[in-house]
């Protein structure tokens, strides 16, 4: 019998945050479902290209308890606008779910998502009434009205506080493994979809549970918190060896008998530092006063010392998801508080935080995004538009459920941008293709020789070979970002020099490391530009951001204007040579020519306080005005007698076209806005 069924379809958006500190990624909150839906998943469920929504819905009964009521898993799908916006809900089954673990997976290998769970006919977690089951998604069959999703039994288990599921034998088959409150984990082998044999493991109290190959031998571990468990040969007979990696996350105990909250975590795994080696993620989801961080994998040494990385706190964090929430390369987490079930102030302050990787995996930028709480949230691209969104509940006994719609301008299409190995110039070197531009990239310099706009104009136009110095402003002076670095690495980030290597990280992320090892950057490119993050730099080495090159493909003085955040657009022509730069501290600047439709943009993402120099060199003697060629020479951190002044890691870079001449005031007050709302 259904119960306490409310109203579901409500295309409710109510702001647009960026976070407290201005900068940072972009959120549209809105509303799924105004009922108390939990376990959160998104997938594709009916395989129409488009991500779905999977809960647990009517958690509670109208006295607001959860145990002996009848839930419906159900999913929401979008109506899209022709539909009228928001989210349509469909039943998938209807029973007594008594779980805090969920999980997709194709049981049957029919091509189709299918549900695995557990339910209990009596309320009581520990006796033998309740099972793990899975629900079987029948848009893989022939005939199907989409209705009816067939519940078969797998097995027995207390409460489960966690699902995972994997192919731990490499039989082709997904297993289920179910960590129960009776402080045992079972593994359930799959024989058939309707048959399954399980294996018991005794684990510590209390959740926090995930799979992965943690010693690289080829087979399945299990981790839980503080722990893991090494897959033996025999998965049946042999002995899964345990090894602890931080024990204080199953040692806790409150007062004398210990409490409930004690040892409950959420734990996830991945390779962070992207070593080869599954890195462990370790939150505090019932208490306060714990940090989030991550333990490093030691490699091939199984009971090796696992370093502790310290994220940020984060009170009663039962969400932990790690997710590259603003296509940069590198992957960040997201958290939140819950909001406890009797919570006085249920408005009171419980965030929901993005912890932004800075780059190198040790510094991270917390970004709050709501205040509403979230309990068991998870990510993904619900709407298709290529960034993750975050889907969530305030608690177990809290409507609504919240759709944090990730609104980052840092957009990239897969199928729009490719990477690919070519030779220019006679020099190694990658092309990055998108919607916007054409990018050629010195592998070995660590810089771009040529930026072509949609018209096929090199905005660089670097050019191999040695000329006088004057000359070189019209030919190897050219690139960006011609880092201005010293020592062992000089040149290195700057066209024409064999002082760096490049790899592709990602499908729209490219790594350069200097042939030392001390320098590393990366440019992530998007639909709309590129933004490159200075990863690891030499403490106390400076250095600088300089683009040299030609605008609109050409040095052309008397067509040539620039423009930045302080004064406007500006048609003086300050002279290097002549010692006459403009050096001020700018927060961005544009380069364009008269009659040409099109500007290219640089912005230090987050401004400092250093001078900056705007300024053009010619390639002959008599004033840069007079010159047949030469190039537009600004830098961010170049100072006076050319000294590099910039410091330190994480320093971030945006370029981009913007499909407009600058003429006017209202053009670049236009200009001005989409800048800085870049992020």
């Amino acid at each position: 019998m259904l119960m306490n069924k409310l109203f579901r379809q409500i295309p409710v958006f109510l702001f647009l945050t960026t976070g407290i500190h201005g900068q940072g990624i972009k959120f549209e909150t809105s509303v799924i479902s105004n009922s108390v839906a939990l376990h959160p998943m998104i997938f594709d469920v009916d395989k129409d290209g488009k991500n779905d929504v999977v809960v647990v819905d009517d958690y509670i009964d109208l006295e607001g308890n959860d145990g002996l009521n009848i839930k419906t898993v159900s999913w929401f799908s979008s109506r899209g606008e022709a539909g009228g916006g928001g989210f349509k809900r469909n039943t998938i089954a209807e029973l007594n779910f008594r779980s805090c673990g969920i999980a997709p997976a194709d049981i049957n290998n029919d091509g189709y998502i299918d549900i695995i769970g557990r339910d209990d006919t009596d309320g009581d977690d520990n006796n033998e009434t309740g099972s793990i089951f899975w629900l079987k998604n029948p848009y893989g069959s022939e005939n199907i009205d989409g209705t009816h999703w067939q519940k078969v039994e797998i097995g027995f288990s207390t409460y489960s506080k966690d699902i995972l599921v994997t192919d731990f034998n490499h039989d082709n088959r997904t297993d289920v493994l179910a960590r129960g409150v009776d402080g045992f984990l079972r593994l359930f082998l799959q024989i058939s979809p309707s048959e399954w044999q399980v294996i018991k493991i005794e684990s510590p109290p209390h959740d926090g549970t995930d799979v992965a190959d943690i010693d690289r031998d080829g087979d399945t571990d299990i981790v839980i918190n503080g722990l893991w468990y090494e897959c033996p040969e025999d998965l049946i007979k042999g002995n899964w060896i345990r090894h602890d990696f931080a024990p204080r996350w199953y040692q806790q105990k409150t007062g004398k008998k210990g409490e409930w909250f004690d040892n409950n975590t959420k734990v996830t795994v991945n390779d962070i530092d992207d070593d080869g080696f599954p890195d462990i993620f370790v939150s505090c989801a019932e208490n306060s006063g714990y940090s989030v961080c991550w333990y490093k994998n030691p490699g091939n040494k199984s009971d090796g010392y696992w370093k502790e990385h310290f994220i940020g706190y984060m009170d009663f964090a039962h969400t932990l998801k790690i997710a590259d929430m603003d296509n940069d390369g590198d992957r960040d987490l997201v958290t939140g508080s819950l909001m406890l079930y009797n919570d006085p102030d249920p408005e009171g302050y419980h965030p929901v935080v993005v912890f932004i990787n800075k780059g190198n995996n040790l510094e991270w930028r917390r970004q709050v995004i709501s205040e509403k709480a979230c309990y068991g949230g998870t990510t993904g691209d619900i709407d298709n538009d290529g960034d993750i969104d975050i889907v969530a509940p305030r608690n177990w006994n809290r409507a609504p459920l919240y759709l944090w719609r990730n609104q980052t301008s840092q957009k990239y299409d897969p199928n729009s941008i490719k990477i690919k190995e070519i030779t220019e110039q006679g020099i190694p070197s990658l092309k990055i293709e998108t919607s916007s531009a054409i990018y050629i990239y010195d592998k070995a310099g660590g810089g771009f020789i040529s930026i072509f706009d949609k018209n096929g104009k090199d905005w660089i136009s670097f050019k191999s070979g040695d000329y006088p110095p004057r000359g070189n402003s019209a030919s190897r002076y050219r690139g960006i970002p011609n880092l201005g670095i010293g020592g062992e690495d000089e040149d290195a980030g700057h066209p024409g020099f064999n002082k760096c290597e490049t790899r592709i990280i990602a499908p729209n992320v490219i790594e350069t490391t200097s042939k030392s090892g001390k320098w590393k950057f990366r440019w992530a490119f998007y639909d709309s530009g590129a933004k490159m993050t200075m990863v690891h730099t030499i403490p106390g080495t400076p250095y600088w951001f300089l683009y040299e090159g030609t605008p609109a493909g050409k040095y052309d003085p008397s067509r040539m204007y620039w423009g930045n955040n302080l004064d406007g657009r500006r048609e003086d022509f300050p002279d290097l040579l002549e010692n006459k730069g403009i050096f001020k501290n700018l927060n961005w600047v544009y380069v364009g020519q008269k009659d040409y439709p099109r500007i290219l943009y640089f912005r230090q993402v987050y401004p400092d306080e250093k001078t900056d120099l705007f300024s053009y060199m010619g390639n002959t003697p008599g004033g840069s005005y007079k010159s047949p060629d030469g190039m537009v020479c600004f830098g961010f951190g170049r100072g006076q007698n050319t000294v590099p002044i910039l410091q330190g890691d994480n320093q971030e870079f945006s370029i981009g076209f913007i499909d407009r001449e600058i003429d006017t005031a209202d053009d670049h007050q236009f200009v001005k806005l989409k800048i800085e709302s870049e992020q």
